[in-house]
């Protein structure tokens, strides 16, 4: 199991429809509403890239913490149902 802080990077196509402000929000609600209060977040970022992408960096305490958050999604009332797998 790798120790120390590890990097989790998400690259994603926006939905169709969806505008990059709208992505915008909804990213940063999912930020501050669940991915900051999970146990051992670092720090993240975000940014729209070319023709409908976005790219997410997320810094975890361990790689532990990085696969507890991600499968706290799945879990998470407050998530728009489009952004489930």
């Amino acid at each position: 199991m790798t120790t120390g802080p590890v990097f989790e990077v998400v690259t994603l196509t926006i939905r169709d429809g969806v505008s990059v402000e709208e992505f915008a929000a909804l990213d940063q609600a999912v930020e501050r509403e669940h991915v900051a209060l999970q146990p051992g977040f670092v720090a993240r970022q975000s940014e729209a890239g070319h023709n409908g992408t976005w790219r997410v960096v997320v810094q975890w305490a361990s790689a532990a913490d990085a696969e507890a958050s991600m499968a706290s999604f799945s879990t998470h009332p407050r998530l728009p149902p489009s952004w489930l797998p």
